[in-house]
């Protein structure tokens, strides 16, 4: 009778899976636990019979290595909760690995549950910077404590070959990192669908962060649905872009239809960005004067772009503006686009939009189609501080704010009122009179 082994696979659903390996088989010649390119890592005496050690972390690094001396391929992590302080580091210029954890015993029925891997080391749990097509599916990542130097994933590799490109990743939960998702030299073109990064930093910061010590970085960055949160505190930092490439667009982030609760938002960056909302929900569910988005002190020539959406604050606070344009930086060209939002406050004293900035030259309002106080409160003026060029369409009476230079031309129900750019004008489409004011020495004057 020919030599064989009896070898468990996994246990799911209440079915236990056996595979007899006879000589040549589906699995590898030289490790049993790799079937037809995928290779199964998990608890047990017959994973750490093939490789070498009981450690999930090990078992990982094992199996990408014993994968890319081949073509590369899936790793399965069978369910379970796991425990390691291994770094585990996906970094190969030739070959793309994916790992892809079984539903476990907890988590969503959506889902049916999820595998747990908790990290007790220092550093970067998982560091990905493989060939396209990496990615992750289904695994729940946990750290060691907020107030660590540690990062849940890093997506980011040392050079243009071994980089993070064209990576997938999908319900993946990041909590109780000093920093849940990073991002590092040589990221682009990378999708993250339906994430939970959650509670990271020692107080809300950097659940997404972009460190400003990097520089090749930025192209397309895109989030499709998911939730990026803090339970017990807020922070205006929560996702923190501080790099980009210059002379090259710089961070250009696209996230849609995400909630984002306690969760604010900082681009400060001198490379120039694009940050892009579509039908996102920003929520504050503690009384926070921190800002829903902040255009920080650095930028120049970062863009924001604001479609839809809604934006909502559930307690009162002492904030004076839900999004600031905080720039110091002389001739800087920032500018922020808003269409079709939703937005609610818990005080009626706030701007929507304030440039906040030592920088009077250059910084571009536009709004248009904004319901003002859904549900709630509203803000007695969608724009405040001095801007070079402003373009409101609203459909009732507003602050309209002050121009550093240019003279405009908007649109409103009722009279204008606040400074204005001489030579600006104003229709008012209400049924009153006047119907048209000239801004004159930065009054507005009714003809």
């Amino acid at each position: 009778m020919k030599n064989f082994s009896v070898f468990v696979l996994s246990r799911n659903m209440g079915l236990l899976i056996v595979v007899l390996l006879f000589g040549a088989t589906g699995a590898s010649a030289s490790n049993a636990c790799i079937i037809n390119g995928v290779a199964y890592v998990g608890a047990g005496a017959s994973y750490t019979s093939c490789w070498g050690s009981g450690d999930i972390g090990t078992q990982i690094n094992d199996a990408f290595a014993a994968l890319a001396a081949s073509t590369g391929g899936r790793i399965k992590v069978t369910a379970g909760n796991y425990t390691t302080g291994t770094n585990i580091s996906f970094v190969s210029g030739t070959e793309a690995v994916f790992v892809e954890c079984e539903p476990g015993a907890s988590g969503t029925p959506r889902t049916q549950g999820s595998t747990f891997l908790k990290f007790t080391g220092t550093g970067a749990f998982f560091t990905f910077a493989a060939n396209p097509g990496s990615g992750m599916a289904n695994c729940t990542l946990v750290g060691p404590g907020g107030s660590t130097s540690t990062q849940g994933l890093i997506c980011g590799g040392p050079t243009s070959a071994t980089s993070c490109t064209n990576h997938s990743f999908y319900n993946i939960d990041i909590s109780g990192f000093g920093a849940g998702l990073q991002f590092g030299d040589n990221a682009y073109v990378n999708f993250f669908y339906n994430p939970q990064i959650h509670d990271n930093g020692s107080a809300g910061e950097n659940n997404i962060y972009v460190p400003a010590t990097i520089s090749a970085f930025g192209e397309n960055i895109s989030f499709y649905g998911g939730t990026i949160s803090n339970k017990n505190t807020t922070s205006a930092a929560c996702i923190n872009l501080l790099a980009g490439k210059p002379n090259s667009g710089g961070v250009e982030f696209h996230l849609y239809g995400l909630s984002l609760d306690q969760c604010g938002i900082t681009m400060d960056t001198n490379a120039g960005g694009f940050l892009d909302l579509q039908s996102v929900h920003m929520e504050a569910g503690i009384s926070t004067p921190a800002d829903f988005i902040t255009l920080g002190a650095l930028c120049f020539s970062c863009h924001l772009n604001i479609s839809g959406g809604y934006m909502v604050e559930d307690h009162a606070s002492s904030r004076t503006e839900m999004i600031a344009l905080a720039s110091n930086q002389a001739n800087s060209a920032n500018s922020v686009n808003i269409t079709g939002m939703m937005f609610q406050t818990a005080e009626t004293a706030p701007h929507l939009l304030n440039n906040t900035g030592t920088s009077t030259c250059c910084g571009q309002a536009y709004i248009s189609g904004v319901t003002n106080g859904v549900g709630g409160s509203g803000v007695t003026s969608l724009v405040g501080g001095s801007w070079e060029a402003m373009s409101i369409l609203y459909n009732a009476t507003v602050q309209l704010g002050s121009f550093s230079r240019a003279a405009t031309w908007s649109v409103g129900f009722g009279a204008p009122s606040g400074s204005c750019s001489s030579g600006s004008l104003y229709s008012n489409t209400s049924s009153g009179t006047p119907n048209l004011y000239v801004c004159q020495n930065g009054s507005w004057v009714g003809k």
